[in-house]
């Protein structure tokens, strides 16, 4: 039960960094600088998270938004990312912006990403949405998507049968209950 409130917590701190994704970017992606090579990769700047993620994030007129570039951001994120990238024996100082986007892209098509991105969708609504006895049911069926156990489910429903007054949001809640 504590992996499961951890779990949750950690979804939700994360998702209060997403920001939402420009369907129309994916035709304007013409950038002057896709063929210019991942310089920090060889610089010495790669073990810095913000760094990659500035990275990432300059290919936002490409499809790529907040979400990827905090998660592909993440060293370990990148270094499997990195790990495909240079699979065929492509040299890692040669390295362009296009390889990348390309490698991005081919992720963010799977089943699992999708379903990464998804969780984490639900878990920012429920970060932000103020817990209601009034709306359990309709705000149960969240929990229910995101394979909350019964248990935990419970708990949040005594708390909030308890509490008609919440002002808590279910992040809150859960943080509290973990105590």
């Amino acid at each position: 039960m504590r992996h499961l409130f951890f779990t949750l917590f950690i979804t939700l701190f994360t998702t209060s960094f997403i920001t939402a994704q420009d369907t129309n970017s994916q035709a304007q992606c013409e950038l002057d600088f896709l063929d210019d090579k991942l310089t920090f990769l060889s610089d010495g700047t790669f073990q810095n998270e913000q760094v990659v993620k500035d990275a990432i994030i300059k290919l936002e007129p490409c499809g790529i938004d907040g979400f990827d570039a905090q998660f592909f951001g993440t060293l370990r994120n990148f270094s499997k990312l990195l790990s495909k990238m240079t699979v065929g024996g492509k040299n890692v100082e040669s390295l362009t912006y296009k390889d990348l986007l390309e490698e991005l892209k081919k992720v963010k098509s799977t089943t699992g990403y999708k379903k990464i991105r998804a969780f984490s969708e639900l878990s920012g609504q429920l970060s932000t949405r103020v817990g209601n006895y009034e709306n359990w049911e309709n705000d149960k069926q969240l929990f229910i998507e995101l394979g909350s156990s019964n248990q935990i489910m419970d708990k949040v429903e005594e708390y909030l049968k308890k509490n008609r007054n919440n002002t808590l949001t279910y992040k809150e809640i859960l943080e509290k209950l973990q105590k």
